[in-house]
């Protein structure tokens, strides 16, 4: 298919033209890629200045490779003549980029002429991308995909997926390791309201370049909510809602049938339902699930407005599941704790109820390769309305309490909020807080989150909004958003989240899962086989960056005497007195350690700096000379305690055990 160079005019009725060339366009990224500007203490921190990709346009998406780079995709209006509606098209347009090196290629139109909506976008590790999206004239809710081969750069011509007269929605796409895309979306039943009758599926294999057929998923099972993810390993996963519990199967490698579906949570009472089902997978194939139960009983008139018509709140409830890439194994259903949120459905005496939410998204899950899971949500209760987030970290496997990031007050603003964290659990959300794109940096380990941060600058143009976010294993970032008013445009930036955010203040760090490859070990001698191993490894999960340090204390039985541990000797603690360790150093290591995990070598010896003097004392020109011995541990009882530092204080000591023998 011959494409079309990019000349289209904004549906905001600017008539711009956009023939810039891309050498311009590369000259404007070249630029950019100087990449953050930080502000002093007192100035306001600054993102990267964005690109602009194109002018007008709405509803971007972005997806990024494990190498970094990108495939982005929107809708774009312009009219054939003048007038309105009937003059009107939209079409999907795709751009090429690199988070690496901050460029991007110029812009081409990837759908049929029509009334081409609500683009989908996935790469897999190679850069080879597919999106999807919907094409509702002059195909009348056909579901229509393209592939571009990362061989090749090239776009190729749209081919439908869905089966002829099908009315499709809710189109998604991915693509596994190999290159094999796989696009899934709902059917929508004939009549008005007849809403989603099964959900179908298409799988372009690398090997013949072409969309198969169209198959129905889960035949017989009537699923609901439908989400896909896959691995680096290529193992696909499935999370869906069928007669009201929430079920879950793989797809694994090489494989042409799905596993049998698992009970992730089981149907709640009516009438609470389960809903907005959302899915996380890590590069490692760590599983998160998250989904709100919803009361539908709805018993309270809260207000009533001049129509006469009714509302009431239905109570909501946040609940996950993770599942462990070793075990395969789903948790038992968790509610997120004090993480309540609120829907509103309108009574109207005369009509029939409509259920609509007050949140405009979905809630949103990510989950790191150590099993670290974040969610974010938006809270709707009364005086508490804001951005919610909490963090279940892997090794205490229970979610904290929920992190108000940014407060609104009883009227909440907040829109489109999108949540990525990296391999290293370096989290990033973003979300746009009334016109301004806000984003935040924290630990899907600790917690802990800096504060919220300007993305845009306030007033741009009349204003921003639909950011998308996407991020990488190794915390490479792309952010795109939509320009509204005066200066409608689709604008990006790209940055890495090792370099932190501008105005970023790194939390204090945090060491987790600390342990000794050996815990009873010999310091010296042959290494043979029947004899206790020689030396041992300090290994633990650091974030963020830090300086680490390893104290070596020996451990002398004692008995305690009041807030003393004293000698065991001393007559003065005999009797029924309580156990205890008397401590002293008797070395330390520090060096400075990267976020993620780490390893250090411990072998129980240590240099010894011991000054000599050679000749006279000094005199007749000798100098003084300094040698060093090493000295090993004894045997015996020994204690070793982590804290790491940086600038934002000190982590809680971690304390390890240990035992040398001869």
């Amino acid at each position: 298919m011959r494409r079309r160079k990019l000349d289209l005019v904004s549906p905001y009725c600017q008539f711009r033209s956009i023939r810039s060339s891309a050498a311009a366009l590369l000259v404007s990224l070249l630029a950019f890629t100087m990449f953050f500007f930080f502000g002093s203490a007192s100035a306001a921190p600054l993102f990267p200045t964005p690109v602009e990709l194109v002018p007008g346009g709405e509803q971007p998406r972005v997806a990024i490779s494990a190498g970094g780079q990108v495939a982005a995709v929107w809708m774009h209006g312009f009219f054939t003549a003048p007038g309105c509606c009937s003059n009107f098209h939209d079409e999907v347009v795709a751009a090429s980029g690199s988070a690496l090196r901050g460029l991007w290629e110029a812009p081409e139109v990837i759908s049929i002429p029509g009334y081409s909506i609500l683009p989908e976008v996935a790469v897999d590790a190679q850069g080879d991308a597919a999106a999807v999206w919907l094409d509702s004239y002059p195909q009348m809710g056909a579901i229509y995909a393209s592939y571009r081969p990362a061989s090749s750069g090239v776009w190729q011509q749209p081919a439908t997926v869905s089966a002829a007269g099908e009315n499709g929605t809710d189109q998604h796409v991915l693509v596994e390791p190999d290159g094999d895309a796989l696009a899934w979306w709902a059917e929508l039943g004939e009549g008005e309201g007849a809403g989603i009758v099964a959900y179908k599926t298409a799988l372009r294999p690398v090997a013949t370049g072409v969309w198969g057929p169209t198959r129905e998923f889960a035949v017989g099972r009537h699923p609901g909510g439908l989400r896909l993810a896959v691995d680096a390993r290529g193992h696909v996963l499935a999370a869906w809602v069928s007669g009201g519990a929430l079920e879950a199967a793989m797809l694994p490698l090489a494989s042409a049938s799905w596993d049998a579906p698992v009970t992730v949570a089981p149907a709640p009472a009516p009438p609470v339902t389960v809903e907005r089902v959302q899915l996380a997978v890590s590069p490692d194939g760590n599983a998160a699930a998250l989904w709100q139960q919803v009361d539908k009983r709805c018993p309270l008139t809260t207000f009533a407005s001049q129509s006469q018509t009714a509302a009431c709140v239905l109570p909501v409830t946040l609940q996950s599941s993770v599942r462990s890439a070793v075990t395969g194994v789903w948790s038992a259903p968790e509610e997120i704790p004090n993480a309540p949120r609120a829907e509103v459905q309108a009574r109207a005496k005369i009509a029939a109820p409509a259920v609509f939410p007050l949140g405009d998204q979905d809630p949103q899950i990510a989950v790191d390769s150590a099993g670290d899971a974040v969610a974010t949500w938006a809270q709707f209760e009364a005086t508490t309305a804001g951005l919610e987030l909490s963090v279940r970290p892997a090794s205490t496997h229970a979610w904290r309490t929920p992190t108000m990031l940014s407060p609104t007050g009883g009227d909440f603003a907040a829109g489109a909020r999108y949540l990525a964290v990296d391999d290293l659990g370096r989290a990033l959300v973003t979300w746009d807080a009334d016109g301004v794109i806000q984003g935040s940096v924290g630990s899907a380990a600790t917690g802990e989150w800096q504060e919220p941060v300007d993305v845009t600058p306030e007033n741009a143009g009349s204003g921003v909004g639909e950011p998308h976010l996407a991020v990488n294993a190794a915390g490479n970032a792309v952010l795109i958003w939509s320009a509204y008013g005066a200066t409608a445009a689709i604008d990006a930036i790209t940055f890495n989240l090792s370099g932190g955010v501008p105005g970023y203040r790194p939390p204090k760090p945090a060491i987790t899962k600390a342990r000794m490859s050996n815990r009873r070990f010999r310091v010296r001698g042959p290494a043979a086989s029947g004899l206790p191993p020689i030396g041992s490894r300090f290994r633990f999960r650091l974030f963020p960056e830090a300086w680490v340090k390893v104290t070596i204390e020996q451990l002398t039985p004692g008995r305690r005497h009041g807030a003393r541990c004293a000698l065991s000797s001393d007559t003065s603690t005999r009797g029924h007195r309580q156990a205890c360790d008397r401590t002293s150093v008797v070395t330390t290591l520090e060096r400075r350690e990267k976020a993620g995990s780490d390893s250090i070598p411990f072998a129980g010896a240590f240099p010894l700096p011991l000054p000599i003097i050679y000749g006279d004392n000094g005199q007749n020109g000798s100098t003084a000379k300094r040698v060093s011995r090493t000295r090993y541990l004894r045997p015996g009882l020994y204690a070793a305690v982590l804290t790491a530092t940086n600038t934002s204080g000190t982590s809680a000591p971690v304390r390890l055990r240990f035992t040398v023998v001869r």
